[in-house]
């Protein structure tokens, strides 16, 4: 760590030297604070000469946050790539930080915070096609929509059930209470 504090401090370190910084901090899982400071320091020597290069490591700081639970950070970053063509497959990565940092909100009992945070990243992720499936953050909402109120039995365990199997047509009265039935 104290090598890559010191190489912060040098000036004139070029984007080649950045980049393979960046790529042993990858290799060695260094600390996300040591490897934003890199990020930061590569995006600006590129930031007006190669515009893919500076989305791609915006990107990489964004999953860097992602990884380490720095929501503050995860939505600086989101604001500016949430558009870029590259991002795509990063919105998985926005919605598990979302849910990560409402879950923390719940643990504190902070439910309306949870519901405020969670329902827009819901809402939108019902527009994301590459994923089949809904995401978790929809059960979440829903959940934490309904938690005052306690669920609801349609069939009680054990229930006797009465049918009628003799071949006749019930008519529109099958669903009465008082339909006839086949004891």
């Amino acid at each position: 760590e104290s090598l890559f504090s010191r190489i912060i401090s040098l000036d004139g370190i070029n984007i080649d030297a950045l980049l393979s910084l960046i790529s042993v901090q990858d290799k060695l899982n260094t600390n996300d604070e040591s490897k934003r400071m890199i990020l930061n320091l590569a995006i600006a020597k590129v930031a007006k000469s190669d515009s893919f290069l500076r989305e791609k490591l915006t990107i990489k700081r964004f999953e860097s946050a992602v990884n380490s639970g720095d929501f503050i950070r995860v939505l600086d970053d989101w604001n500016l790539i949430k558009d870029w063509k590259g991002a795509s497959d990063s919105f998985g990565l926005f919605l598990k930080a979302v849910e990560n940092e409402a879950d923390k909100l719940i643990r504190e009992n902070r439910y309306n915070e949870a519901i405020d945070l969670i329902k827009p990243s819901a809402i939108a992720s019902l527009t994301d096609t590459k994923n089949q499936n809904f995401s978790s953050l929809l059960t979440k909402l829903i959940e934490l929509e309904n938690r005052d109120n306690p669920p609801f039995t349609i069939v009680e365990k054990d229930s006797i059930w009465h049918y009628l199997d003799d071949g006749n047509d019930p008519g529109t009265n099958w669903f009465e209470l008082s339909a006839a039935t086949q004891d």
